[in-house]
């Protein structure tokens, strides 16, 4: 610490303005990029986050309608009278041609 203050003190003026001029201006301009992109980092997660929770919830409406028509479209099915007119007539058909396999 001593050798650093001899060469200090030895310096020209000249070249301990220009030090001093260095550091006066790289510690203010450090502290504000750091600043700057600690806050700016902040709001980019920030917006990130609000987008991945639109786009979840965009994701879960569009199951929550999908499941829904599979569910009206799977009553339907299920309730149908034409449907079980059809399935009992093919059985039907089955039964008549095993029947006839039969014989």
């Amino acid at each position: 610490m001593n050798r650093l203050r001899k060469i200090f003190k030895n310096m020209k003026y000249r070249h301990k303005l220009t030090i001093f001029l260095v550091v006066t201006s790289l510690v203010p301009m450090t502290v504000l990029a750091w600043y700057s992109h600690s806050r700016l980092s902040t709001m980019v997660r920030s917006s990130e986050l609000e987008d991945m929770q639109s786009i979840m919830e965009q994701t879960r409406e569009s199951i929550d309608s999908q499941t829904a028509v599979y569910a009206s479209l799977l009553n339907y099915l299920t309730y149908s009278p034409d449907i079980e007119e059809i399935i009992k007539e093919k059985i039907s058909i089955i039964i008549r041609h095993m029947k006839n396999i039969q014989k």
